[in-house]
């Protein structure tokens, strides 16, 4: 039995526990929940394709993230919900990839998982960094806990909140 750790969260009490090879179809379906150009295509079209764009998706991360993190986010019953991906490097902890189905979405579930890593961040001084496609609304999220644009692509922003930054932030609220 993996186990579960309790994360604070305001409107929801997520927990999370490390992936298991079971959580497959669970993880496939978050894909497919998530991915907004699979929800728009046909049902059967979908069916033959999601799984070669998940597969895909995870051979690409194992590639450039050999020691990815994949923790499942839950409910205190149990249900998962969500999944985080994180890669711990030396300089910098990067949120790979983090989601939660539609349905738990916006009742703080991401929110707690992206705090809890940012306090492991200030803890051992390093960066929480990121990137998030132009225009998808986590973004504003990202922006509200901290978050700051650190470049840009044509898709993506990438984002960061500091060492430095988390530091600061601690010593105003001291004093």
């Amino acid at each position: 039995m993996p186990v579960v750790y309790t994360v604070r969260a305001i409107e929801a009490r997520p927990a999370f526990r490390r992936a298991v090879p079971q959580d497959e179809v669970f993880l496939l379906k978050l894909f497919t929940a998530t991915n907004d150009a699979l929800r728009t295509m046909p049902p059967q079209m979908r069916e033959v394709l999601a799984p070669i764009q998940y597969r895909a998706r995870q051979a690409s991360y194992a590639a450039m993230y050999p020691l990815l993190e994949d923790r499942v986010l839950c409910l205190e019953d149990g249900t998962a919900v969500g999944r985080h991906l994180i890669h711990r490097g030396a300089s910098e902890i990067r949120t790979v990839d983090i989601a939660v189905l539609p349905q738990y979405q916006r009742q703080g579930i991401g929110r707690a998982s992206l705090q809890q890593l940012q306090l492991e961040c200030g803890e051992a001084r390093v960066s929480h960094t990121l990137s998030v496609a132009k225009g998808n609304p986590a973004e504003t999220l990202y922006l509200r806990l901290g978050f700051s644009v650190t470049g840009a692509d044509e898709m993506y922003l990438h984002m960061s909140y500091g060492a430095d930054e988390s530091t600061e932030r601690e010593t105003e609220a001291e004093n």
